[in-house]
């Protein structure tokens, strides 16, 4: 990058031609002064940048005024293309470089090396081919500038004092669940006291895991007095040594990969086709061999596409996903061509009538941890398998919408009959054992459903309960074999 350098910057400028010739403090150039307007969106401290630019701009005779508008509105002032000048966040990961600057960019720039490296990115899970491409990437864009890089993005990261062994992964790290960065085996190490004979649980946060379960349950299950790691990269032999239950939740490929969640943006640019699987090949077949060989596999999954990038993983169990969005079809109906929903994924599993099944995982040790209904909010589906045993099954009225983009629903929308499928399961391979859930409201903690967020939180109560007891069973607490 260019160094800081106004003397340079004044020498350039009168060389084109540009000169403070009124003594105003700003530069003109036939009769036309050196003055724009910077669109700046609120929040993340890009105001504030703006003032110092505008300072160091005044310094060399350039005036910019800022203009702050609302966050939401910085797309649509970018895509109109009704600015002047524009102050934005180059993100490095797979899905932004696509939005930015590859085929699906919006500020105009065409480059078909660019779009063919940005295609290949996507389809590319070697950490070593992934840091190749981008350092051709980063030439490219230094010799087309197509756009003013100002400052290197820089967070500071916190971690619990419970983790050690943190390690920056690839020139990115993971934390909270987050995985920013090219994928490499990495495990941090629980630190709290457990006992000696504590089941180990790896959570997966390599994966570019919308929701991995790490933010929301490592200290919880902690303090259940289960042994918590973190694998912060691909699954190889050594991360699962000494492993006794591998917890998989929402894993994502690069390019359906969302990082920020909750961002309308984000997802209007990651999930479009292709869905590939987040595993690789070598990885599936890894876990299955080391599930048959007494090893406990949870996969926590929900609607497309994220149903997408578990299927290659879940067929290597003989387990069939539904990749699309699970509703109770008489809960449905459309206005002018579009979905209306009313609570239309909620499904709640009661024990009573028999959707919540009489399990020794929905029995529990104790009286204590006894299930009697759980709720989830739609999610996706499996199939029953012939070995499997059921925990959750989907009532009759239930469909599976699938649409080729997600939440993009039309009344001609395909759609599969998925009543008597199942939401959550269980099943032996081998000497080990696999459970399934389609929804990743399986993952509610004491917190969210204390606080009320549906009208069903009274159901969903026991999920924790449901799921910690899933764990115990995959480590063989529960149910241990003779």
């Amino acid at each position: 990058p260019l160094p800081y350098d106004p003397a340079q910057a004044r020498k350039l400028l009168d060389a084109a031609g540009w000169a403070d010739r009124d003594g105003d403090g700003v530069r003109e150039k036939d009769g036309r002064p050196f003055r724009f307007t910077a669109t700046v969106r609120q929040g993340n401290g890009i105001p504030e940048l703006a003032v110092y630019v505008q300072e160091f701009l005044r310094r060399v005779g350039v005036r910019m005024d800022v203009q702050v508008i609302e966050a939401a509105l910085t797309w649509d002032r970018l895509k109109s293309g009704e600015f002047e000048a524009l102050f934005m966040v180059v993100q490095s990961g797979v899905f932004a470089q696509n939005r930015d600057f590859g085929r699906e960019n919006r500020i105009g720039y065409h480059n078909p090396e660019v779009f063919r490296i940005v295609d290949r990115l996507q389809a590319v899970a070697d950490p070593g081919e992934q840091d190749r491409l981008y350092r051709r990437l980063t030439d490219i864009y230094r010799s087309d500038m197509q756009v003013t890089r100002l400052i290197p993005w820089s967070n500071e990261w916190f971690v619990h004092r419970r983790v050690r062994g943190m390690l920056n992964v690839a020139g990115g790290i993971v934390l909270a669940g987050v995985s920013l960065g090219s994928a490499s085996a990495a495990v941090a190490q629980e630190a709290s006291p457990v006992g000696a004979g504590s089941p180990t649980i790896l959570i997966d946060a390599g994966h570019y895991n919308f929701v991995s379960g790490v933010d929301s349950h490592a200290d919880w299950l902690g303090e259940q007095g289960l042994r918590i790691q973190v694998l912060c990269g691909i699954f190889d032999e050594k991360s699962l040594t000494g492993v006794d239950v591998v917890m998989i939740a929402s894993p994502s490929a690069p390019n359906n990969a969302v990082t920020e969640p909750w961002l309308d943006e984000k997802f209007a640019v990651a999930w479009q086709p292709p869905f590939p699987s987040a595993f690789s090949h070598d990885e599936i077949e890894l876990l299955r061999d080391w599930v048959v060989a007494g090893g406990g596999l949870v996969v926590v999954f929900d609607h497309m596409p994220v149903s997408n990038s578990v299927e290659a993983l879940t067929a290597a169990f003989g387990v069939e996903v539904a990749n699309g969005h699970a509703f109770d079809e008489t809960k449905l109906s459309w206005e002018d061509g579009r979905l209306v929903r009313k609570e239309a994924g909620a499904a709640v599993f009661r024990r009573s009538d028999g959707t919540l099944a009489a399990h020794p995982i929905t029995q529990g040790r104790v009286p204590a941890e006894r299930i009697d209904s759980v709720a989830l909010g739609g999610g996706a589906a499996f199939r029953p398998t012939p070995e499997g045993q059921m925990l959750l099954e989907l009532g009759a009225s239930f469909v599976s919408l699938n649409p080729a983009i997600p939440w993009r629903f039309r009344e001609d929308t395909p759609r599969q009959a998925i009543g008597g499928w199942w939401q959550g399961g269980v099943l032996r391979v081998g000497r080990g054992r696999l459970a399934v859930f389609s929804d990743l409201g399986i993952l509610a903690t004491h917190e969210e459903v204390a606080e009320g967020q549906s009208p069903w939180d009274v159901w969903q109560l026991q999920n924790p309960q449901l799921f910690l007891n899933t764990l115990r069973w995959l480590a063989g607490e529960i149910e241990p074999d003779e």
